[in-house]
């Protein structure tokens, strides 16, 4: 399975990755970061273990997520293309510098 998992952009994990990011959801003027992600695991009482990268991610990190930083999960099949209504950021900044 392949996640997007959509931050609460006011909380610490949601400014951290609020420019280095793989998309962005916008709601309401609210724009808050997604990170794309290969991996979840909901087994730790405090955190939300993920695993960003693949072919849509800018990165791929192991990441540990506070639960309140997290706003939504979305999860498609690997073949699959992003959900309906999300456009993923380029993979490179304009100019190819990051």
């Amino acid at each position: 399975m392949k996640y997007l998992v959509i931050l609460e952009p006011a909380s610490t994990t949601g400014q951290i990755y609020s420019e280095s990011n793989d998309g962005v959801s916008t709601s309401g003027g609210i724009k808050c970061p997604v990170l794309a992600c290969t991996e979840i695991d909901f087994g730790n009482p405090h955190y939300i273990f993920v695993k960003r990268g693949g072919s849509q991610s800018k990165r791929n990190q192991s990441l540990y997520l506070p639960y309140h930083s997290v706003a939504h999960i979305f999860q498609y099949a690997p073949e699959e293309s992003h959900p309906i209504g999300f456009v993923p950021a380029p993979l490179s900044p304009p100019g190819g510098k990051e």
